[in-house]
């Protein structure tokens, strides 16, 4: 099965599990098969200005001065025994690009997963950005076999982020459009989640022909919210126009003991039909 045409949704949780019981490895992994997801997006590896910023969040990250693998122990072997993909993701900085592909390559490796994504939304103002994806792109297939996704923006309206996002798409074997309504307001309505999908897909398809996968909410954060009504409009219309998966954002914002009407409007979405990878 290809890992990423399927429904998926992302996990950014580190080093806590608050919420999901006294088993809580256990608990996420059965919440998976609950949902009837396909693949979990793990973020597993962080570049060094994320973890200089997000070390205050979880005091129990050790810095290291290049790149910081850390996972729940059990978390990834748990999933993938229920029969679920695991993509480990991580932000990219460019800061060191030959260690971001080479440690990402290896974390693939070590924990068997079924592929990996860069998210490069801080590193494409970047002198040389696609230089540096070239290269961090490259040391990943140097050194691993599975597939790699390129997720980024929704739009390019500025221009210099269609040269970056031309490279990662001529690189990598999928695109993950982060297509989050940003209406700022409470209450989305599903009108401007279709207006928004037709957009990003539209721009994406100008400079590829890859699959899209694409990144739905499922998150509250400054301001910006979704409902039931926007998720199930979201997952309808992006199949209308050819999505190859759905990747949504994230877990940790949309598990019922936060939000149980998310989860269950996440739930009533439809797997995708198996892809031979």
């Amino acid at each position: 099965m290809d890992p990423f045409q399927t429904k998926g949704i992302f996990l950014n949780l580190r080093t806590s599990l608050k919420g999901f019981g006294v088993d809580p490895v256990t608990a996420l992994a059965d919440l998976l098969i609950d949902g009837g997801f396909q693949t979990v997006y793990y973020h597993i590896l962080k570049g060094p200005q994320e973890l200089q910023v997000q070390t205050n969040w979880w005091p129990a990250v050790v810095v290291d001065p290049k790149m910081q693998p850390n996972t729940i122990p059990g978390i990834i072997q748990a999933v993938q025994a229920r029969g679920i993909n695991v993509v480990g993701w991580g932000m990219c900085f460019g800061k060191f690009p030959v260690e971001e592909g080479s440690m990402a390559a290896s974390m693939v490796q070590k924990y068997n997963l079924a592929g990996w994504v860069i998210d490069v939304e801080g590193m494409e103002t970047e002198p040389n950005a696609p230089g540096l994806v070239n290269t961090i792109v490259t040391k990943y297939r140097d050194a691993c076999d599975k597939p790699i996704g390129y997720c980024s923006w929704p739009f390019f309206t500025n221009a210099h982020l269609v040269p970056v996002a031309q490279m990662g798409m001529s690189l990598c074997d999928v695109g993950i459009p982060m297509a989050y309504v940003m209406e700022k307001d409470l209450k989305e309505s599903p009108n401007s989640t279709t207006k928004l999908v037709d957009k990003s897909m539209a721009e994406w398809r100008q400079f590829t022909d890859k699959p899209l996968i694409m990144a739905g909410r499922a998150f509250k954060e400054n301001g910006y919210t979704t409902n039931t009504d926007a998720i199930l409009t979201f997952d309808v219309h992006v199949r209308t126009l050819g999505a190859a998966g759905t990747a949504w954002w994230f877990l940790d914002h949309a598990q019922p003991s936060k939000h149980p009407d998310w989860w269950m409007a996440l739930k009533l979405t439809a797997a995708f039909v198996p892809a031979i990878a």
